[in-house]
């Protein structure tokens, strides 16, 4: 195990050692209490492009750290997504009553603005 090193060059105790893992420790969806949502609508913009899958790792701010694509797509497609869920806020995941980073996979399934009654 690595060694954290604490102000004035000696080593971090076990505790904070511990505390510096859990704060930096990325929760799957299964570990969670409550999942991040979004802050109003994630805008796109292109046509065409629903039905991809997008991993987020959305900070304990609601701040997405990391957008990757999981489906094949075209350059142009690919780069809107990323960009429009990098800008995106989210309300952060929980985890014990408290925020935590956390590692989920979206749907992007597209509004065509069509309602029926």
């Amino acid at each position: 195990m690595p060694l954290k090193i604490a102000p004035e060059g000696r080593q971090a105790s076990a505790t904070a050692t511990r505390l510096m893992q859990r704060e930096s420790r990325v929760y799957a969806v299964n570990e969670l209490d409550a999942l991040p949502r979004p802050i109003g609508a994630i805008e796109v913009g292109t046509p065409g492009t629903a039905g991809y899958r997008i991993e987020l790792v959305i900070d304990e701010h609601g701040v997405v750290q990391t957008a990757e694509l999981l489906d094949p797509a075209p350059a142009v497609f690919a780069r809107q997504l990323q960009a429009a869920f990098q800008e995106a806020r989210f309300i952060p995941a929980s985890k014990d009553g408290r925020p935590v980073r956390s590692r989920i996979v979206l749907q992007v399934i597209a509004d065509t603005g069509a309602h029926t009654p």
